[in-house]
């Protein structure tokens, strides 16, 4: 029973965290043309906006250079990560709910017939 627990538990959350960050990727790829970005919660555009302005400040323009690109592909590489992510591990719950299915079926195809022993060497 608790087998299956962790295997539901890991199936929803693995598929919840690849809807909201393959949601997220989606969102931050147009976000430099967009006039509506950034929007507040549901969207994931206060958090995507943080991350971005994290790695702004952690790797500026070298020297006296201009940074003419900003973070936001950086971004959306490590959201997509984490979507992919989520779906190994909701794909993990997936197999983890199918496989004693698949191994009950594998067992009742291979039972054969009962054989009953008698007395020692006869079989009847």
């Amino acid at each position: 029973m608790r087998y299956r627990v962790i295997a539901i538990l890991m199936l929803l959350v693995g598929w919840s965290v690849y809807s909201y960050a393959w949601w997220s990727a989606v969102r931050i790829t147009p976000a430099p043309g967009d006039p509506a970005f950034p929007r507040p919660f549901p969207y994931p555009d206060p958090w995507l906006m943080a991350w971005n302005d994290y790695y702004e400040r952690h790797d500026p323009s070298k020297g006296r250079g201009i940074k003419l690109h900003g973070e936001f592909p950086r971004v959306a590489e490590n959201v997509r990560a984490i979507a992919y992510g989520g779906s190994a591990l909701g794909t993990v719950g997936v197999v983890m709910l199918l496989f004693p299915l698949v191994r009950k079926g594998m067992n009742a195809r291979r039972r054969g017939f009962d054989v009953v022993l008698t007395k020692q060497g006869d079989a009847s």
